[in-house]
């Protein structure tokens, strides 16, 4: 609420599983709470900001995930697009 706008905004996430390795996840926010964008100008290609990955569960307790962030590309808010490789280990106690 600090820029002045008291809009909603909307967001969702998908996570698919093809099998106990192999995930797809999709993520989606609408920005619709930026001061230049209504639902009315809305559209996908018009806003709002896109991230994919591929995570790979190789071991029950280690994954490896390559991130592709700010797929859209809004040249008015972001200055790049952005790729990161994340390792993650989860031991449960």
């Amino acid at each position: 609420t600090a820029d002045g706008d008291k809009d909603p905004n909307l967001f969702f996430g998908l996570d698919v599983e093809f099998n106990p390795e192999f995930s797809v996840l999709l993520e989606y926010n609408s920005a619709l709470n930026e001061n230049d964008m209504t639902a009315q100008s809305m559209s996908i290609n018009k806003g709002g900001y896109l991230n994919a990955a591929l995570r790979w569960s190789f071991v029950e307790s280690l994954h490896i995930e390559l991130d592709l962030n700010n797929l859209l590309f809004d040249h008015e808010k972001v200055d790049y697009f952005k790729r990161e490789i994340k390792i993650t280990y989860i031991e449960y106690f």
